[in-house]
């Protein structure tokens, strides 16, 4: 997935440090982690998204439940959106193609 999209590639790297950078601050403003932050933000995408965060320890898992607590104002929303645009006002790379010429990403590529 990462290969193919554009916030991924090598001269986006100084964007995503600093996206990164600014989502810390906003979730230290709020009190809260960035992980906690981010899960926040799917939980707000509406009851059709439940985030399934993996982990290995108990006390991530508190943190990951923390989240729930979370609560990010329209302004908050606003913000996260400025800091990280959605995926769909990036743009689309080609999809891959196999050797065999099959095109395997194609429910996914947005031309």
């Amino acid at each position: 997935m990462r290969r193919a999209d554009p916030r991924w590639q090598p001269d986006n790297f100084e964007k995503n440090v600093e996206a990164t950078r600014q989502l810390t601050e906003l979730a230290e403003s709020k009190g809260a982690t960035v992980s906690q932050l981010a899960l926040a933000w799917l939980l707000a995408q509406g009851e059709h998204i439940v985030p399934i965060p993996g982990t290995r320890s108990p006390k991530r898992i508190e943190e990951n439940v923390g989240a729930a607590d979370l609560t990010l104002t329209s302004a908050d929303l606003d913000r996260i959106a400025q800091i990280r645009p959605p995926a769909d006002s990036v743009p689309a790379t080609p999809p891959r193609t196999s050797r065999s010429g099959t095109d395997h990403h194609s429910r996914n590529y947005r031309p």
